[in-house]
């Protein structure tokens, strides 16, 4: 069953987000110094198009709409909470778009750190590469699309990980805050790898959506 969100869901899903991430932030900071934490944050968008098997992430809501209306795509949810801009030591999470495989794909520097030990099939080769973006880019035909949002690298402020799978059967890349999420998808055969960044609080998503 198709879940279509109106635009006032979408603003009631973006309250969510900043109620809780807020909560995280101002938790957080209590052990950490007022200028490494983040403070204005804005809802990170989940939606699914199943006929591509390709899952999107977006902070903007009118390309949500977009996507929704003209290309196929379920809105989700909200995958977590990110930061707009540049604030404390936040860093990019950059966002790339493969045509040809239908897959998009959001890598950090803080994958260098989180890659699992084995590199048992060539998506995970690139992991001795530390910009996982210039080699998504040079060798597997991706296109960068810009900074989908600003994350954390490490784990301050009360943020919490944001977890990355891949499933090579159909290439989609699927990303997480949900422990429970992430085991479905390993269940359902899907590849972990690591912890792509931290953020600042977790996400809201309804129904079976891996």
């Amino acid at each position: 069953m198709q879940r279509l969100y109106p635009v006032t869901q979408l603003k009631m899903m973006c309250f969510f987000a900043l109620l809780v991430a807020a909560t995280a932030v101002t938790v957080g900071a209590v052990s950490v110094a007022r200028d490494t934490c983040g403070t204005s944050v804005v809802p990170l968008y989940r939606m699914y198009n199943g006929a591509a098997f390709d899952h999107f992430y977006t902070t903007s809501a009118s390309e949500v709409i977009t996507a929704v209306e003209n290309d196929g795509y379920v809105l989700e949810g909200v995958s977590a909470a990110v930061f707009p801009t540049q604030q404390g030591t936040t860093l990019p999470l950059y966002r790339l778009y493969s045509a040809g495989a239908h897959d998009h794909f959001y890598t950090s520097v803080a994958n260098r750190d989180s890659a699992p030990a084995v590199a048992f099939t060539d998506e995970m080769n690139h992991r001795t590469n530390p910009v996982e973006r210039d080699f998504f880019t040079t060798n597997n035909g991706y296109k960068w699309e810009g900074t989908a949002a600003l994350v954390y690298t490490t784990q301050i402020c009360g943020s919490v990980p944001l977890y990355r799978l891949y499933a090579a059967s159909h290439v989609d890349h699927f990303y997480t805050t949900s422990a429970t999420e992430r085991a479905s998808a390993l269940a359902l055969g899907f590849i972990d790898e690591g912890i792509v960044a931290y953020v600042p609080a977790k996400g809201i998503v309804t129904g079976d959506s891996v």
